[in-house]
């Protein structure tokens, strides 16, 4: 290049400046493209546990995260797409099986959004109640409605401590012909009056047995207790058998509790003796819940809104 030394130094000085320039405008374009970058991945990882569990193909996931995502929009909880996450994720390794994991979701974001309880306390009991009363996910829906009402209402009890009574219930219950709605209510009654033991579903079990046993059975045991359970509920013996027989076991069974709480204690203690159900511990649960008529009153009347 010609031209005196000064020009040189100069159109060096140019030089290095508009390199500069370019430096930072590259440096400036790495930041954007890497900052996208991080909120493009940022946005993927929204449902990373699920991600982390599910292994499908990227457009799967990708339509299940938008499904998920509409879940979030539509269930404003705590935590947001967070804990919508968590919930998906709890499902799946509960069990739930794919086709199902966003209604599954849904259900139990809806459950924490209206009641403000955590999610996360009511996924596995939920799922086990499912698989031991053999519902369909229509009649879990249900079972959830019928569980917001007790729990959103004024009885003084969680979903988790149903549920837990709930599934102590279920096989008797789904045995001896017990709805699901009736099922919340009795393990509802039972949680309110702070009866949150397996020993409290235990003895309203024993209960339930005991009347089926009396009902159904020919021996002259079976025999002697049906009269007792029949002096008690003030019913006649073919009245009782003819309810059991036809479904209607949850009348019975409050029928007798209803009749042994108008029993003086001593009158009480010895029915439950006659009926073999002895000891505190089998006997406590039962009176509370025939001495507190108005609790299971009010969980009916709280389904029935």
């Amino acid at each position: 290049v010609g031209g005196s030394p000064f020009a040189q130094q100069r159109l060096g000085t140019d030089v290095a400046a508009i390199g500069s320039d370019i430096q930072k405008v590259t440096d400036t374009v790495g930041l954007l493209t890497l900052g996208l970058v991080a909120m493009e991945y940022m946005a993927d990882e929204s449902f990373s546990k699920v991600a982390a569990l599910v292994h499908e193909p990227k457009e799967q996931l990708d339509s299940l995260s938008e499904s998920l995502r509409k879940v979030a929009e539509d269930n404003p909880i705590k935590g947001g797409i967070g804990a919508i996450d968590d919930i998906a994720a709890g499902a799946i390794k509960v069990g739930v099986a794919k086709d199902s994991l966003i209604s599954f979701t849904t259900e139990i974001a809806r459950y924490s959004a209206v009641t403000g309880e955590a999610a996360n306390t009511i996924i596995q009991p939920f799922e086990q109640l499912q698989l031991k009363t053999h519902s369909t996910d229509d009649e879990m829906t249900k079972l959830l409605d019928t569980l917001v009402r007790l729990t959103a209402g004024s009885l003084p009890v969680t979903g988790e401590q149903v549920l837990h009574l709930a599934n102590n219930l279920a096989t008797v219950a789904g045995l001896s012909g017990l709805s699901n709605d009736q099922l919340i209510v009795l393990s509802a009654t039972l949680g309110t009056l702070e009866a949150h033991t397996t020993t409290a579903a235990r003895a309203m079990t024993v209960l339930l047995e005991t009347i089926g046993t009396a009902a159904t059975g020919d021996t002259g045991t079976a025999a002697k207790q049906l009269q007792t359970i029949a002096d008690v509920s003030h019913l006649t013996v073919q009245q009782i058998k003819q309810d059991w027989a036809s479904g209607n076991v949850f009348d019975v069974v409050t029928q007798f509790t209803q009749g042994l709480g108008a029993e003086t204690l001593a009158s009480q203690t010895g029915s439950l003796n006659k009926l073999g159900i002895k000891g505190t511990i089998k006997q406590q649960p039962i009176l509370d819940v025939a001495n507190n008529p108005d609790v299971l009153q009010n969980a009916q009347d709280q389904i029935a809104e």
